[in-house]
């Protein structure tokens, strides 16, 4: 679904045709030929070229004591056990929630598999199998241990997306209950896993410090805050549905680089360690660049040194940019 408009449309009510037939909405407001061309250009050329099945059903199973809760993505869902997705390309995830039915034995590891019966570009009918074993155990230090934050972060997000797309909570509910999910799982390690330090010490599990954070972040979002437009809102809720965790963290939590002191003796430098989003980072006397996985944002200190000006910009005056 391509949104080439000027004026305000319903995309809430329009990307539910996407959302069900495994599309893509691409929204260009203000939509304006000269500037925009080069982005429609490639947006609708990707569509084309990129690794797509056709006609798909996927059905996740897991080993005994563990049941499928819901699926979260782009998809058809017409009975208990299948979802249906006429088109699944390389920019869709499916998110699934497992749920815990009976008790599982310590030491031993537990299965989950997914398969997706598709047919290709080249009209072959295939099947492809995944099958992941995870280690069961009874210590929850271990499971703190290897939670993944970036998982636990996309399940969040798909959640508010999912919930609110769907009617079925307000802005303030949907926060609140990120910020319930937060809390339950620190307590929940301050409890049972670090309760022999002091009261009034904060204690984090190692692979969750940052938890906190990315949580204020998505409350700080497009599609959760309250003074974001309604379209603006849907086509970031309806593309937080789908994404995977590497463009879902950086949508909630962008990433932050300094580009004015690279090393000039390669030709293809290495991508530059992220900075945490402060004031405190940013130089007068520096070039940032912050992206979110959609759009780019470079700052410039009103002190860059003009030969910095001169190599990136062709110019010495930054007033000229």
């Amino acid at each position: 679904l391509f949104l080439c408009v000027s004026s305000t449309v319903d995309v809430a009510t329009l990307g539910i045709l996407p959302r069900l037939t495994g599309g893509s909405i691409y929204r260009y407001p203000g939509f304006n030929v000269q500037q925009d061309f080069a982005q429609l250009h490639n947006d609708l050329r990707w569509n084309f070229v990129r690794p797509q099945a056709m006609e798909a059903v996927m059905r996740v199973r897991a080993s005994a004591g563990l049941g499928i809760q819901e699926y979260n993505g782009y998809f058809c869902k017409r009975t208990l056990t299948d979802i249906d997705l006429p088109v699944l390309d390389s920019d869709k995830t499916i998110a699934v929630t497992l749920r815990y039915e009976d008790k599982l034995p310590d030491g031993k590891e537990a299965y989950v598999q997914c398969a997706l019966l598709y047919t290709t570009m080249n009209k072959e009918r295939r099947i492809r199998v995944h099958t992941i074993a995870l280690p069961i155990t009874s210590v929850l230090g271990a499971l703190f241990r290897g939670a993944d934050l970036d998982s636990q972060t996309c399940w969040a997000v798909r959640k508010a997306a999912n919930t609110l797309l769907a009617g079925n909570g307000t802005l303030t509910a949907a926060k609140d209950a990120s910020l319930q999910q937060c809390i339950s799982t620190l307590y929940a390690y301050r409890r049972f896993c670090a309760s022999n330090n002091s009261s009034g010490q904060l204690i984090l599990p190692e692979g969750l410090k940052v938890l906190p954070l990315y949580t204020l972040g998505l409350h700080k979002s497009v599609g959760i805050r309250s003074d974001a437009m309604p379209d603006d809102r849907a086509t970031w809720l309806y593309r937080a549905l789908c994404a995977p965790p590497e463009l879902t963290t950086p949508a909630i939590y962008p990433r932050l680089f300094a580009v004015h002191d690279l090393p000039q003796d390669v030709t293809f430098p290495p991508l530059p360690t992220p900075l945490w989003l402060s004031s405190e980072k940013l130089n007068q006397e520096g070039a940032y660049l912050l992206e979110d996985g959609c759009e780019i944002l470079l700052w410039l200190g009103r002190q860059l040194p003009v030969a910095t000006l001169r190599d990136m910009f062709g110019t010495e005056n930054v007033d000229d940019i």
